[in-house]
């Protein structure tokens, strides 16, 4: 009887999850992780942060913008956590995949805390049998019955490790709505999220619930950040786009991508051949400017399959850095800006019409993402004229 409680309240809350949201779920495999040897001093003052049980703030915003490695970052500490800790719910928000229904966010994150914790599941089990509508209500009140009530008046997750929440991308979060209001409505449900969550880790610091919420820092979300109810529940952490770490670290992921990719084409690339030269990668390494998704981009488009020939594909990136009209100096985008570009003119005329379509909707930044995962496939899947 209790096992089918259990199997209907998991249903009950399953019907009002995003698929796809967990940071290892299939959807999202391969996922983006820090490589290894980069973005060390970050992820270790996190991990300081989180197995510090004297910490004075059980919120934490990691920012920066598009491109230098956030969500990789929070993978990698969900990944590493988990096999730590028992407890662990992930939400990777995606505007492309349509995980970013702020009305589910909280079911969510509570259907993985049911699944991984007989105590909080039993709760979920009482809570349907009692109000089989609460889901159904405003977000503020989803909040008080599947986090306030469970961990402040239950007592669930007391005197067990901290269990830890991963918010990535809140930027992308947005309600399902093409009008003329969608922004404001976006930026009024992303603040929503967080003032909930702050006010309850200053109302309830001894709860074990530790949160980490990671975004571009757009310029609403750090106008919320900086109000003093807000400001006094959370510390940040930068993910700085330019500075000496992240440079190097990009410069020893794109070493290690090029290794790679010598390694798939013995027969294009000789054992002792001098390939890629020194010069070609501190170009490249140069023109991302901290920025993993430039060198990503790069290293898919120089690998690409259905080319198969990375020595005039990365003859191609070196052409389209070195054009004189790419002044990457006043623009940290631009060598990205004239990639994409370069893909885009490649297109069959034919087909262009159908290509643009998906992308009229998006700002610039999710057609940058959209083309990132075009242009791995290769600039076949651009060409063909099916």
């Amino acid at each position: 009887m209790d096992n089918n409680k259990s199997s209907s309240a998991l249903k009950w809350l399953g019907k009002r999850v995003m698929p796809g949201a967990e940071f290892d779920s299939s959807e999202r495999d391969p996922p983006p992780r820090c490589h290894p040897g980069t973005r060390l001093s970050i992820v270790q003052r996190i991990r300081d942060w989180l197995q510090n049980a004297g910490r004075q703030k059980n919120l934490l915003w990691l920012h920066g913008p598009a491109g230098v490695g956030k969500s990789a970052i929070i993978q990698s500490l969900a990944e590493s956590e988990s096999k730590y800790n028992g407890v662990i719910a992930t939400l990777f928000f995606s505007a492309i995949s349509a995980r970013n229904d702020p009305n589910r966010v909280l079911t969510t994150l509570a259907y993985q805390l049911a699944v991984k914790d007989p105590s909080y599941r039993a709760y979920v089990v009482e809570l349907m049998s009692q109000d089989p509508r609460s889901l159904d209500k405003a977000t503020s009140e989803q909040f008080r019955k599947l986090f306030i009530e469970p961990f402040t008046q239950q007592g669930i997750g007391g005197g067990s490790a901290p269990w830890l929440i991963l918010l990535d991308g809140l930027d992308e979060c947005r309600p399902p709505d093409t009008g003329s209001q969608a922004e404001s409505k976006s930026e009024r449900a992303q603040c929503e999220i967080i003032k909930l969550i702050s006010m309850f880790v200053l109302e309830y610091p001894s709860v074990p619930l530790l949160w980490i919420i990671s975004s571009r820092p757009e310029s609403h979300l750090k106008a919320f950040f900086s109000r003093p109810d807000v400001r006094a529940s959370h510390w940040e952490e930068e993910v700085p786009i330019d500075s000496d770490e992240a440079c190097q670290d990009v410069e020893r992921y794109l070493r290690s991508e090029l290794e790679n990719i010598r390694q798939q084409y013995p027969d294009h690339i000789p054992s002792g051949s001098p390939w890629p030269c020194e010069e070609h990668i501190s170009i490249i390494a140069r023109s991302a400017l901290g920025h993993f998704v430039f060198v990503t981009t790069v290293t898919k488009f120089i690998e690409d399959p259905d080319i198969g020939d990375p020595i005039a594909q990365l003859e191609q990136i070196l052409d389209i850095i070195n054009h004189p009209d790419v002044y990457i100096e006043n623009n940290p985008l631009a060598a990205l800006n004239a990639l994409y570009t370069s893909i885009l003119q490649r297109i069959n005329p034919v087909v262009l019409p159908l290509t643009k379509l998906p992308y009229e909707s998006y700002t610039l930044y999710y057609v940058y993402l959209t083309l990132l995962m075009q242009a791995s496939k290769g600039l076949n899947s651009f060409t063909s004229p099916s």
